[in-house]
């Protein structure tokens, strides 16, 4: 069984995250972190080029909702293609330019997009998506979230009883052979930052 984690909604400069980064780069073997185009601070720049475990992936364009009822989404059905080409586009472009790499995974906000956003990406050339594991796309490696360690997002994210997901983990290990971990970091205690980072190095510890 392998383990990767992912680390969402990197966007503004903030000391948090870089803190966090470096933790799951000295900590774990596999991570992918969720950048959000629009808006990404070209301080993280310097930071993302010395990981090594670190995966980038485009994060929509702006994370921005389009969907007046139903699961979000960036780039429903309901919005013109040439569109969302055209948004998905410039997002990859500013991050290969800040960043100096190609990026071929896409991470969709709140984990959902249609099927016709499913065919732009192909046409841009991305071929990884990481979603969660009810909504896995045929035409892409995948990289399924099946844990999320966030309860509550909003007004204040709360996280879930950590030992619980763990054992969730074990259960998960007997029949999967990959299972993907997702983080948010938004004023996150230290309490539970340190209890974040106990939870992975054990996780890290696993030998299944």
């Amino acid at each position: 069984m392998k383990i990767f984690h992912r680390i969402d909604d990197i966007r503004e400069y903030n000391e948090e995250l870089v803190e966090e980064i470096v933790f799951f780069e000295n900590n774990t073997k596999e991570f992918i972190v969720a950048i959000i185009p629009n808006g990404f601070s070209e301080k993280y720049t310097s930071l993302f080029r010395k990981c090594r475990n670190c995966a980038i992936y485009q994060h929509g364009y702006d994370h921005y909702n389009r969907v007046q009822k139903g699961w979000y989404d960036e780039f429903p059905d309901t919005m013109n293609k040439d569109e969302k080409r055209s948004l998905i586009l410039k997002g990859k472009l500013r991050l290969e330019n800040i960043l100096n790499i190609d990026i071929r995974g896409y991470v969709p906000p709140w984990n959902n997009t249609s099927l016709d956003t499913v065919n732009v990406l192909k046409e841009l050339g991305f071929s990884i998506y990481s979603a969660q594991d009810n909504n896995t796309i045929k035409y892409f490696k995948n990289k399924d979230i099946c844990i999320d360690i966030v309860n509550v997002y909003s007004p204040k994210i709360l996280y879930k009883n950590l030992d619980i997901i763990y054992n969730n983990i074990l259960t998960l290990s007997k029949y999967r052979i990959e299972i993907g971990i997702m983080y948010h970091f938004k004023n996150t205690t230290d309490e539970e930052r340190k209890y974040i980072h106990n939870f992975v190095r054990k996780v890290e510890n696993l030998n299944l």
